[in-house]
This record gives structure tokens, C-alpha cells and sequence, in this order.
């Protein structure tokens, strides 16, 4: 029996022991509560209050952890309304991403946030909302270019500086409010709601093709000027390409019937001799021409009455021909 009491003794020992002792982590805020009421705050930050410490025994002083590290809020998309200045109705619908970062900066916040919010999901809610509420009576008052604008792309990232602006002055106040200190707040991304997105994308393919069609028709245009400018350009070459060739064929013909001329006046006879002889080769050049001669025509006199080849054409003393003497049959001279 003895035993059993001194067994009951030392457990109950141990659980006094076990309940006047806790440990203050370097990641979290430890808030000791006397009879329900804060009595003081441990910062595992600081040196020295980080490690084991004692308090009174349940029920007497009780204790609860906040964490203290850095937290990320992802905030669901969010459909909210433009404006339009021009009729100064509303506009189109956008759908925003956006994250905020935030914290427990201190003991003291840490004890506000401990008595005001109570849970981490609890701030979740809290901020979710408040953000929301914000950022529709923001974007209420923007436009829809100022937020997505194809054409004056420097504008937009001023224009989501200026939300963020915004949002973390609303949310300053949230640090003596609640003991939460929004360290950042950025827009993710903005875009048009999913009922309408195809839509868009249509317009947005109809408006290309367009602008497509355009360059191409300017450029068929342009092509086609280059072309005719091509084409004035040879033909003028040509022009005077032909004029050049009709110039030359002139002097040619020209000099050519002086020569003949000449050639006539230093021997008509041999002259004549030649010219028939460029008459047969043009007739009978195809070696297929058939010939019915008549006697009557001086053209085939050469054919029916060949030249002596023993006799040797008359000679002519002029300077400017040089004459050879002619061979006699058996090759003697």
C-alpha cells in the first residue's frame, strides 16, 4: 500500500514538475497567461529569453505559442469591375491575382495577435477580406487600360506600383489593430474572366488577321511599284540599247556600202562574180534546193558556164587591192 502511495506521490511530483516547466523556441513567441490573463511574453529572438523556463502549474498560468516566422497568402482570383470615364458607367471585368506577405514582428504584437485574432486562420480571413474590400474600391477607379494596356506597356507596371501602394497603406493600421505587419503586397496577374476569355480571343485574332491583311496588301503594293520601276528602268535600257544597235548597224551598212563601192569601182566584173556567188549560197546553202535553170537568166551563167580555170581574172592596177598570180593546172606557176 505504502508503495502505491509513493508511487502516486512521485508521478504527481513528475506532473508538477512537467507543468512548471516550458521551453521558448527561437521560431515562435511564448505568451504565459496568470488565471486567464496575459502576465508576460517570451521572444525566442532574443538572447535570453530563448531555452527552458519555469511558471506555475495548470491551471494557475497557462501558456500558448504564436509562430513568428514570415507567412504567404495567396489570395483567390478576384472578378472586379472597371471604369469607364468616357460615359462614367462601369467597364469590364478583370480578374486579379495577388499574394501578401506579413507577420508577428514582436512580443508585443504577438500578445495583440494572440488576443484579438486568436488563430493563423482566423488572420487568413481577416485578411482576405479587407484586401478584397480594397482592391474592388481601387480598381474601381481605374480603367481598363491603365491596367491592361497592349499599346502603352510602360504604363501598366506603374499603374499595379500604384495599387500596391494603396493596399499596404489600408493595411498599415493592421499591426496596432491586430499585431500583423503586412511586409508586401504584389499583383500577380491580371486578366479577363474565363466567360468572356474567348471572346477576347477571338476579337483579338479577327483584329491580327486584319493588321495582317494590311501589311500584306502594302506590301503586294510596294512590290508592285518596285516592278514597274524595274520595268521603266529596262525598258529605257533597251530603248537605247536598240538605238545604240540601230546607230552601229547604220555605220556598218554604211561602211559596208562603201566598201562595195570601192570594191565595184577597182572590178565590176569580179565584183559581180562575188555577188553571184553569195546568191548561190543562199540558195543552194540547205544542200535540198532543186533547180530548174533557165538559160535567159544571168544569175546561173556562172553554173552553165563555169570560168576557165586556166584563165586568170583581169588584173587590175590599183594599190589597194594586192593581186596574187593565179596557179595554173598540175601546180605550176
Amino acid at each position: 500500500m505504502k508503495t502505491i502511495v509513493g508511487i502516486l506521490i512521485a508521478g504527481l511530483v513528475l506532473l508538477l514538475a512537467y507543468s512548471s516547466l516550458h521551453v521558448v523556441d527561437f521560431t515562435e513567441f511564448v505568451i504565459v497567461s496568470r488565471f486567464g490573463r496575459h502576465d508576460r511574453v517570451f521572444d525566442g529572438s532574443v538572447s535570453g529569453e530563448a531555452g527552458l523556463h519555469g511558471k506555475f502549474p495548470w491551471p494557475i498560468e497557462t501558456i500558448r505559442t504564436v509562430p513568428r516566422k514570415l507567412f504567404a497568402l495567396e489570395m483567390p482570383p478576384a472578378e472586379l469591375l472597371t471604369r469607364d470615364p468616357q460615359k462614367n458607367t462601369i467597364d469590364r471585368t478583370l480578374t486579379i491575382d495577388s499574394f501578401v506577405a506579413w507577420n508577428i514582428p514582436d512580443g508585443v504584437s504577438a500578445e495583440r495577435f494572440a488576443r484579438r485574432v486568436g488563430l493563423l486562420e482566423e488572420a487568413r480571413q481577416i485578411l482576405m477580406q479587407r484586401i478584397a474590400s480594397e482592391m474592388g474600391s481601387i480598381v474601381g477607379g481605374m480603367e481598363l487600360k491603365d491596367l491592361l494596356d497592349s499599346e502603352d506597356v510602360q504604363k501598366v507596371p506603374s499603374k499595379r506600383e500604384q495599387i500596391r501602394g494603396r493596399i499596404l497603406e489600408k493595411l498599415a493600421p493592421f499591426k496596432e489593430e491586430f499585431g500583423i505587419q503586412i511586409l508586401d503586397f504584389q499583383v500577380r496577374r491580371v486578366g479577363y474572366p474565363s466567360a468572356v476569355r474567348q471572346a477576347i480571343y477571338d476579337r483579338i485574332i479577327s483584329e491580327r488577321e486584319k493588321k495582317a491583311a494590311e501589311y500584306l496588301s502594302e506590301g503586294e503594293q510596294e512590290a508592285a511599284k518596285i516592278r514597274s520601276d524595274g520595268e521603266k528602268v529596262a525598258s529605257e535600257i533597251r530603248s537605247g540599247a536598240d538605238a545604240e544597235a540601230i546607230k552601229i548597224r547604220a555605220q556598218a551598212e554604211s561602211e559596208a556600202d562603201r566598201l562595195r563601192n570601192q570594191a565595184f569601182k577597182v572590178d565590176p566584173e569580179f565584183y559581180a562574180f562575188l555577188r553571184k556567188l553569195e546568191e548561190y549560197g543562199k540558195i543552194l546553202g540547205d544542200n535540198k534546193t532543186t533547180l530548174f535553170l533557165s538559160t535567159k537568166r544571168d544569175l546561173f551563167d556562172l553554173l552553165l558556164n563555169p570560168p576557165n580555170p586556166g584563165k586568170a581574172p583581169p588584173v587590175v592596177n590599183n594599190p589597194a587591192l594586192p593581186v596574187s598570180p593565179v596557179p595554173k593546172p598540175g601546180g605550176q606557176s
